[in-house]
């Protein structure tokens, strides 16, 4: 097998009895240690950090080429922090789509987007938190500002208070996610 790191040219490696994840691990001595692997590209078949369960178990005997690409957590935390903003913005507008919902008295459908908001809301404060630890850097999200409208939504669901519902999502948890992802 044929190993770049880093687009690098290690030379050929005889991997008989290995997987591709031992492979990758022992590469680690060829780039810095602090950086993190982000891709896998195995015959042409490109693999992201996430993906290593579909790649790490496989027999590397079989490789021809594996080239193993890794950045900086400084790097990686940027790239991140713009999947927090964007993902932001999409909880915003359904947000907004729930309100529109509930004043269209279509409280399955708008619950079924608040289920979905709440979730990904949910999904964007963790993957936030974690990047602001690799990254060195403070959260884009305040949390005690999303549990405060989160808590009022909460609050007007269990009264099944169905016209503060509105408000509440366009005028308070929008604008406030945007803002979020502007600063």
């Amino acid at each position: 097998m044929q190993v770049f790191v880093n687009d690098r040219d290690l030379g050929a490696l005889d991997a008989r009895g290995a997987t591709v994840g031992e492979v990758v691990e022992a590469l680690g001595v060829h780039f810095d240690p602090r950086d993190l692997v982000v891709g896998v590209d195995l015959d042409g078949e490109a693999f992201a950090a996430g993906d290593e369960a579909l790649y790490s178990r496989r027999t590397a005997a079989g490789v021809g080429r594996l080239a193993v690409t890794t950045n900086p957590p400084e790097q990686v935390a940027a790239r991140l922090r713009g999947q927090v903003v964007a993902s932001l913005e999409v909880i915003a507008a359904k947000a907004e789509s729930a309100a529109g919902c509930f004043r269209r008295a279509e409280s399955q459908r708008a619950q079924q987007i608040l289920a979905t908001l709440f979730d990904e809301l949910r999904l964007a404060l963790v993957l936030d938190l974690q990047v602001a630890v690799v990254g060195r850097r403070d959260a884009v999200i305040a949390l005690d500002a999303v549990e405060s409208v989160a808590s009022d939504l909460l609050s007007a669901q269990q009264r099944s208070a169905v016209r503060e519902m509105p408000a509440i999502l366009e005028e308070r948890l929008a604008p406030m996610l945007r803002g979020f992802a502007r600063a």
